[in-house]
């Protein structure tokens, strides 16, 4: 049974190194660390189930995730016309992919129920995980400021800015946000920390996360009616902003009223409604919009393989509409309802901030899908939803914080215990 949580220990290892893992079997086809820890997993825990023949509590969201999967299975079915038949077998790798991380959230919350892993155990990985990532996001920008010499394999410059291991300063920016958010709803007196993870936000010049970042600090203020926090660092962030390093005045990037990004963006989207407008019943099949991209000459004909923007949408909703068509949306959107109505009421408050916070961050970028921001959300998911304990994480004193993150990997704190 202990084996379980090496698993989880890999995974929350693995997790800060990012866009590092990445091993490419095509110009468009990636596999990363942690889609084969997750797997093997997945596959693990089957295989447990089958030999003990155990009783199983199916999760509660398991209905509308399978409602969704098979939506977008079907979605990719109905456009086995329009797509060349190597095309719909990359798209379907993606809906493989988003069912493998879903499963997280299955077999997290029955380990939970077993009291195989306890959520303090979870949150103290997912506490690392983004500790860690703000580390090498600073590591980064003095070491390694621009990605400018990487553009040749579909990666924007992102000059002057925290981009981290994940070569991309908006989405470490909301990793790191969930994680702020995650630190404030479940520990005490952490204000090094906070500003220190807050810093590095501030580093990234995504104005997408400072905004998550804010909603989502004055979400958890409203629900628990506490607002020390979030004035304290609302205060710090308009405090911070007069101060950020213009390390080039040619650079657009680090420009808070930079219009290029808000340019490309309504272009984005513009193209994305279009798409939309043709298929807005069951879509162009799941995640296959680098194919019409390409089709409807949105992308240059070169680039269309390799970048990373062609891919997507810059937006969650739209993405989904545009694949899924409205059926999926609707299908999609039934599962966030069902996410928040089932947590539990002491996990409701961190649930439905840092839902917030990406839904807020997914109007600007394709967040949802995202493989970090999924295996978060599903962790945390797994936690929220499980019965086997309480959930309630003890809040911590000053200097405890990086006590537990240290201690997580102490094997004498892997016996199995209950909260």
């Amino acid at each position: 049974m202990n084996s379980f949580r090496y698993f989880f220990i890999l995974l929350f290892l693995i997790f800060p190194l990012g866009q590092i893992t990445r091993f490419s079997l095509s110009p468009s086809i990636h596999l990363y660390a942690h889609d084969v820890v997750v797997s093997l997993l997945l596959i693990s825990w089957v295989v447990y189930l089958f030999i003990r023949q155990t009783t199983y509590t199916r999760p509660p969201l398991t209905i509308p995730m399978v409602y969704f999967a098979a939506w977008g299975f079907i979605s990719l079915v109905l456009n086995t016309m329009v797509f060349a038949p190597s095309e719909i077998a990359t798209a379907g790798l993606y809906l493989i992919r988003w069912i493998v991380y879903a499963s997280l959230y299955v077999v997290t919350y029955d380990l939970i129920n077993r009291n195989v892993l306890s959520s303090r155990f979870v949150v103290n990985g997912l506490l690392f995980s983004g500790t860690l990532t703000a580390v090498f996001g600073l590591i980064q920008y003095l070491l390694y400021p621009s990605l400018r010499n990487l553009m040749y394999l579909g990666w924007d410059p992102h000059e002057y800015r925290v981009f981290g291991t994940f070569f991309d300063s908006a989405f470490i920016g909301i990793i790191l946000v969930v994680t702020i958010l995650l630190i404030v709803e479940r520990l005490k007196k952490q204000q090094v920390t906070i500003l220190f993870l807050v810093s590095i936000v501030m580093l990234t010049y995504s104005r997408s996360s400072y905004i998550g970042l804010l909603v989502g600090l004055w979400t958890q203020s409203l629900i628990n009616k506490s607002y020390t926090a979030s004035i304290f660092i609302t205060i710090f962030v308009i405090c911070f902003i007069p101060f950020l390093p213009k390390p080039s005045v040619t650079s657009e990037a680090v420009k808070l009223d930079r219009t290029s990004t808000i340019e490309a963006r309504v272009t984005n989207y513009e193209q994305t409604q279009e798409i939309i407008a043709k298929n807005w019943l069951w879509g162009t099949g799941f995640n296959t919009l680098r194919y019409v991209h390409r089709d409807r000459g949105f992308v240059p004909e070169s680039e269309w393989a390799t970048s990373h923007a062609a891919a997507g949408a810059d937006n969650s909703v739209l993405f989904v509409w545009a694949t899924t068509g409205i059926i999926g949306l609707v299908l999609y959107t039934y599962l966030v309802f069902r996410a928040v109505r089932e947590t539990k009421e002491q996990w409701r408050t961190i649930v439905f901030s840092t839902l917030t916070a990406l839904g807020i961050h997914s109007l600007f970028n394709n967040t949802l899908f995202y493989p970090w921001v999924m295996i978060w959300i599903w962790l945390l998911l797994g936690i929220a939803h499980g019965t086997g304990n309480t959930g309630l994480v003890p809040r911590l004193v000053t200097g405890d914080y990086f006590k537990r993150i240290i201690s997580f990997f102490q094997l004498h704190h892997l016996s199995k215990r209950t909260i």
